[in-house]
């Protein structure tokens, strides 16, 4: 049983560049309200860990990633260890998908 989400710090820094972003191009409340949205993915993700789908582009890599869209231009990258989710990254979709196995290097 799954009893913590934990996210790396390549995660915690996709995650503060994208609200970043947000904050500059569209407003404070709505670089907010991403943040919270994507936030509630780890209650999501401690109560189903198995949520997301298997990532395809990551199937050669030898921990079992996996990838559930938390918007319309992000998904989170996981793995699931015997009790905690990993967040490995928050991926920007619009990004070349071969290039997400390079990103978690």
């Amino acid at each position: 049983m799954v009893e913590q989400v934990i996210w790396s710090q390549k995660a915690l820094r996709d995650l503060s560049k994208a609200v970043r972003y947000g904050e500059k191009e569209f407003g404070r409340k709505t670089a907010i309200d991403f943040y919270s949205k994507i936030k509630e993915n780890d209650f999501r993700l401690l109560t189903n860990p198995e949520l997301g789908m298997i990532e395809p582009s990551l199937t050669d890599c030898r921990i079992e990633y996996r990838s559930l869209v938390v918007h319309k231009n992000y998904k989170l990258i996981y793995y699931i260890t015997k009790s905690t989710v990993r967040v490995a990254a928050l991926w920007d979709c619009r990004q070349i998908p071969n290039r997400l196995s390079q990103f978690l290097k």
